[in-house]
């Protein structure tokens, strides 16, 4: 799934400063990072913050955080990945989710067919951790009962690709904001991914 701020804040009509401040008021603080973790509403975490912000931008972010679509209206996925997925189980992979999310996850997760694909789901809410926490690897590994070295972790940021290959787990850097589809296939071709018939 694309996460992207300025995508996000394009649909309220804000200039590029009034852009670039709520982001790092409120995009950049570890803050939201914590609702990853399943600690609760984001303007509940976020209450000081947030009043004070300029008006209009609270509104922005109570029409970002008090939807529990927000993954669905604010971070599609790429065209082509739902046909990726089924063609890598048909070949016998199994695939599994690990992601920082927060508990909207488990309203949008039966609204998205792909996810019928999983054979697990491990959203860092339910667990109370974030990559690239080094716990969080572990406990993943530990829940499905996976070997490490038998696996490939596929993310969108550095940072929690290193975390994942210092768990012991190969990874791979794919940003689905700038790159499309075919650019994933390549990668996983790359590392001995069979990929169709």
């Amino acid at each position: 799934m694309k996460y992207d701020p300025d995508e996000m804040l394009s649909r309220f009509h804000l200039t590029d400063s009034e852009k670039e401040f709520f982001k790092q008021k409120i995009f950049s603080d570890p803050k939201w990072r914590d609702g990853d973790k399943g600690f609760g509403y984001r303007d509940v975490l976020f209450y000081d913050t947030v009043k004070e912000l300029p008006e209009k931008l609270q509104k922005v972010f109570y029409s970002l955080s008090a939807r529990y679509d927000f993954e669905l209206m604010y971070m599609p996925y790429n065209d082509g990945i739902d046909e990726l997925i089924a063609e890598l189980k048909d070949n016998g992979y199994k695939i599994y989710l690990l992601s920082n999310i927060g508990l909207s996850f488990h309203y949008f997760n039966k609204k998205v067919p792909v996810f019928s694909l999983f054979d697990g789901c491990f959203p860092s809410c339910d667990y109370g951790l974030i990559k690239p926490e080094k716990e969080v690897y572990n406990t993943f590994f530990r829940r499905f009962s996976l070997v490490p070295e038998e696996c490939l972790f596929i993310d969108d940021t550095m940072e929690n690709v290193r975390a994942s290959e210092k768990a012991g787990m190969p990874a791979v850097c794919y940003n689905a904001v700038l790159q499309d589809i075919a650019v994933l296939r390549k990668l996983l071709s790359a590392r001995g991914i069979r990929i169709g018939n």
